[in-house]
């Protein structure tokens, strides 16, 4: 068992997590290698099942079952590659089990400067890891690029996940290849070690970004309030996906609205053709000095 610190806690693992550094202590969460039953999966669900302590799913090789907040089950197919079991993990699998462990998961980037916190979200395409990395080189600071778990006891502190970024191809052509791992072939993405840039302690989230590109003549940002505010925080939950079929629990809308209460939340709109990302990059800073 190899284990990991990720956003707050230990967690030992049977499967190597890509490359993310190793730490010691007392475990409060599993990830093993195990055989899964589905006997009790009511009649209709399939191969996906979405209860309060479990979650149950299969895909073409692997079943996957996530209980009660402190373990990951993974029964492999006779083909598993061990590198999508990772993306799976740091992916679905996080995201379920801190959920269950009464957390606030947002497909999010989380950055950090001058002692705030910054979400960055967006569709695939809309420019947020590319705004991400020229942040960071502006000098922010990064918490996770994916998936940003907010703490359930104050509703608004922002915890450091590891220090690993995915990066397209044209940046990772720039980094040296020691730190690279190659992780998806659909979107050609890679998985980069980043110590340098990582912050490791929470920081307080003051400031949500929805990145939108859009038939405008250039860049422009607007505030957004009220029951709209709370509704695209919610839409950026990262079992949203999930919600839309199971529906949304209390609990999570509670989280949200809570943390929309504290957020200010800005959509910026891009251009759908040209290069605006530094006007995109003024904007965001210039909104997260708000606070």
């Amino acid at each position: 068992m190899i284990q990991y610190r990720v956003y707050g806690i230990t967690v030992s693992s049977e499967i190597p997590l890509y490359n993310l550094p190793q730490t010691e202590g007392l475990p409060e969460a599993f990830i093993r290698y195990g055989k899964i039953s589905y006997k009790h999966i009511p009649e209709g669900a399939e191969n996906f099942y979405y209860s309060k302590r479990q979650v149950l799913f299969s895909t073409t090789r692997e079943i996957f079952s996530i209980t009660d907040g402190k373990q990951i089950t993974i029964q492999p197919g006779a083909d598993t590659d061990p590198h999508d079991l990772a993306a799976f993990i740091l992916g679905w699998g996080f995201a379920f089990l801190f959920t269950q462990r009464g957390f606030s998961a947002l497909h999010c980037t989380a950055l950090s400067i001058k002692g705030r916190g910054l979400l960055i979200s967006g569709i695939s395409g809309s420019g947020k890891s590319t705004t991400a990395l020229s942040l960071i080189k502006r000098g922010y600071s990064y918490l996770t690029d994916d998936i940003a778990m907010v703490n359930p006891l104050t509703d608004d502190l922002l915890l450091p996940a590891y220090p690993l970024q995915k990066v397209c191809r044209d940046v990772a052509l720039t980094l040296p290849e020691k730190q690279l791992l190659y992780i998806n072939e659909e979107r050609d993405k890679f998985a980069c070690l980043n110590e340098k840039d990582f912050c490791n302690t929470p920081v307080p989230l003051k400031t949500l970004v929805l990145l939108r590109p859009a038939e405008v003549s250039r860049v422009e940002a607007e505030e957004i309030t009220g029951l709209d505010k709370f509704l695209r925080t919610l839409e950026c939950l990262f079992l949203a996906e999930i919600y839309s079929h199971v529906g949304t629990p209390e609990k999570d809308k509670l989280r949200c609205l809570k943390l929309a209460e504290k957020l200010r939340v800005f959509v910026i709109k891009r251009p759908l053709t040209g290069n605006s990302l530094r006007e995109v990059c003024d904007c965001v800073e210039k909104l997260s000095e708000l606070q």
